[in-house]
C-alpha cells in the first residue's frame, strides 16, 4: 500500500516577518488593540517617569496619552475606545486608571490594583489588596462584587486577566521562591495550578 500511495510533501513551515514599530529604545508593555491597527506601549523618559503611547501599526507619529511614575498591565477596553493601566505610586503602591485612547484625564480606581474588562466592555476585574479579593466593577456606576479566590495561603498575586468568554480569571502567584500560573472560575472557585516556575512569568493572557 506504501508503494502504491501517491507521495505527499510536508507542509511547508511559513516563517514569522518581524517589522519594527517603536524606535525609541524603551518601550516596554505593548499592548494591541481589538480591531489589530494600534499599538500602545509605556515609553520611558526618566527613571521616574514614563509615558503611556498610542502608535498606529501601519506608521506615522506616536501620541501621547497620559504620564506616569510605572506603568504598566495595560489593556484595551473591548471596543477599543479606552485603556486600562496600572500606576505605582511612591510607596510602591499600585492604583489601576482608565483613560481615553487619544488623551484625557486618566479615572482612578480607589483601592483596585490593575483591571481586566469583561467581554462586554461593562465591567472590569480588579484586585484589593487592602481587602485580598477581587471586584467585578461596574464602570459606569462603579458598584462592585466581590469574588473570594480559594488559592494557598501565603502567596502574592504578581498579574491576572479575564478569558475572552469572561468565565475564567488566569493569575500569577509567587509563593516564597515559587512563581506558578493558574487558572480559577470567575466564581473563584474551581482553582487550577498550570505550572510553577523559578522564573517570573508575566502577562497572563
Amino acid at each position: 500500500a506504501l508503494v502504491f500511495l501517491p507521495h505527499r510533501a510536508p507542509p511547508q513551515k511559513v516563517a514569522p516577518v518581524y517589522r519594527q514599530v517603536t524606535f525609541t529604545g524603551h518601550a516596554t508593555e505593548p499592548a494591541v488593540s481589538p480591531d489589530g491597527k494600534f499599538l500602545a506601549y509605556a515609553d520611558r523618559i526618566s527613571a521616574y517617569e514614563q509615558k503611556l503611547m498610542i502608535q498606529d501599526i501601519a506608521g506615522g507619529q506616536a501620541i501621547e496619552v497620559c504620564r506616569g511614575m510605572r506603568l504598566g498591565g495595560l489593556r484595551w477596553s473591548p471596543d477599543g475606545s479606552e485603556l486600562s493601566f496600572t500606576d505605582q505610586t511612591s510607596d510602591s503602591t499600585g492604583i489601576a486608571y482608565i483613560v481615553p485612547r487619544l488623551g484625557g484625564k486618566p479615572r482612578q480606581n480607589p483601592g483596585a490594583y490593575y483591571a481586566a474588562w469583561t467581554p462586554d466592555g461593562s465591567r472590569l476585574l480588579t484586585y484589593s489588596y487592602e481587602k485580598s479579593q477581587f471586584l467585578f466593577m461596574n464602570k459606569k456606576t462603579g458598584e462592585s462584587n466581590s469574588v473570594t479566590l480559594e488559592l494557598p495561603p501565603l502567596t502574592t498575586l504578581l498579574e491576572f486577566d479575564l478569558s475572552p468568554s469572561g468565565n475564567f480569571i488566569a493569575l500569577t502567584l509567587m509563593e516564597s521562591q515559587t512563581a506558578s500560573l493558574w487558572i480559577v472560575g470567575a466564581d473563584g472557585k474551581g482553582p487550577n495550578k498550570i505550572f510553577g516556575t523559578e522564573s517570573w512569568p508575566s502577562s497572563p493572557r
